[in-house]
């Protein structure tokens, strides 16, 4: 789950994994009925992990949940920010009105376990995962420049073979290494500047391709609904997809991949494509709603095999947001 980050009191918490911990919390407050400060006693740090029990409910969280379990101590305290208020109280109320299955533990590893930020288990079967978002935000993000990650992110939709050749011509201009000027964003020579057009006019090509299969209907409406499937569950049997900001949710499952693939298969597509000064836009339309949102950027990393930690090479970042089709 990714959101913004802020700097609090004491460390800097990323508010993701923080909503992530909150409803751990709150899942366990309401088995036990308790209230989350009650169970935020019973939890410590331990090994760099932050672990506890509270009335025979195990929670298990790794080293990413250390932050938000220091600053939910602020919280408890009243020092906090009204942010991170409202971060635990949309938390909270979901979880109170949402119907939980009885377990005897929680993991809260910040999506470690695939698309799992929040798992519920019960000897030691998971019954119920969440996924928690603050909104609708990418369900995926692509960051390398090879072909092996470009097929990996859109190959599970359509077959892009034929785009390979004009994207390893395109790859050998863009990853020739230039020089960054400082540590601030897009702070680059002119021909690292250069280097991330072509990477984004590049991406920009590919994803037309891509678009203009849709259009025609050249794929296999099965892969492609098992695969927008495991976009939301991660290769998980099913899935609980929260919004917290809205409150909304909806169970996804691979009990609907052959209905899903009726109506892809009985869709009408359109694209359309934006260009920014720094991003490149995709949308991929079903029906006239938006079924598919790629976006791409430029940063750049150090190049391989340069001592020199300013030789810079452009590296692709992706993200990839999915709306699932209704489905009778």
């Amino acid at each position: 789950m990714g959101m913004t980050n802020l700097q609090t009191v004491e460390v800097k918490l990323n508010s993701g994994e923080f909503t992530e911990f909150v409803f751990a919390l709150a899942a366990i407050a309401k088995q036990t009925n308790s209230t989350i400060e009650e169970v935020y006693e019973d939890i410590t740090i331990s090994s760099g992990r932050v672990v506890g029990v509270h009335k025979g409910v195990v929670f298990i969280g790794d080293g990413k949940q250390v932050p938000p379990y220091k600053e939910f101590g602020h919280y408890a305290a009243g020092n906090t920010t009204e942010t991170v208020k409202l971060w635990v109280d949309k938390t909270q109320k979901f979880v109170d009105r949402f119907e939980l299955p009885k377990f005897d533990t929680v993991t809260c590893e910040g999506g470690s376990s695939e698309k799992v930020d929040v798992g519920l288990y019960l000897s030691d079967k998971l019954v119920e995962g969440f996924s928690l978002k603050w909104d609708h935000d990418a369900a995926e993000r692509s960051q390398s420049p090879n072909w092996k990650s470009v097929v990996k992110l859109y190959g599970k939709f359509v077959d892009i073979s034929d785009m390979e050749e004009y994207y390893q011509e395109q790859f050998d201009k863009f990853t020739v290494p230039g020089l960054r000027y400082s540590r601030a964003k897009g702070d680059w020579s002119q021909e690292l500047l250069e280097r991330a057009e072509v990477m984004r006019e590049t991406v920009h090509t590919l994803e037309k391709n891509v678009a203009e299969k849709f259009v025609n209907k050249n794929f296999d409406s099965n892969k492609l609904a098992k695969s927008i499937i495991e976009c939301y569950t991660g290769g998980q049997e099913s899935i609980v997809f929260v919004e917290l900001n809205s409150g909304s949710s909806h169970k996804v499952s691979n009990s609907i991949i052959s209905k899903l693939a009726e109506v892809l298969e009985s869709g009408e597509y359109t694209f359309e494509q934006v260009k920014k000064d720094r991003t490149r836009d995709t949308y991929i339309r079903m029906n006239g709603n938006n079924l598919m949102w790629f976006r791409t950027t430029a940063s750049a990393d150090k190049a391989p095999g340069q001592s020199n930690n300013d030789i810079r090479r452009i590296k692709r970042q992706t993200y990839l947001t999915v709306n699932l089709p209704a489905v009778k």
